[in-house]
């Protein structure tokens, strides 16, 4: 394991001042104001699940017609060991 120190911690907190496109965009969001649905795919009815206030998903890439793709970290606890995790991708509207 590798540790993490302070200037570690505040090196990933330092941004780039250069614009980022956005298919470089992968950093955590938060769900705020109301639940959200996910979709399976883009502009389709199939919901992947139901994002409530206070969750927590990855952004991936922002879609120009005003969908994202994210990614939902889903816990797998059953048997499969601390710090395992399965992930859900889906698409939310901006």
């Amino acid at each position: 394991m590798v540790p993490v120190t302070l200037a570690t911690v505040v090196q990933v907190l330092t941004y780039r001042s250069e614009r980022v496109p956005s298919y470089e965009l992968r950093h955590p969001v938060a769900v705020v104001g109301r639940e959200v649905p996910m979709q399976s795919i883009m502009d389709q009815s199939q919901q992947a699940e139901t994002l409530n206030p206070g969750d927590t998903l990855d952004l991936q890439v922002v879609q120009p017609n005003g969908w994202c793709l994210v990614v939902l970290p889903k816990d797998r606890r059953e048997g499969s060991g601390p710090g395992n995790f399965d992930t859900t991708p889906g698409y939310v509207q901006r």
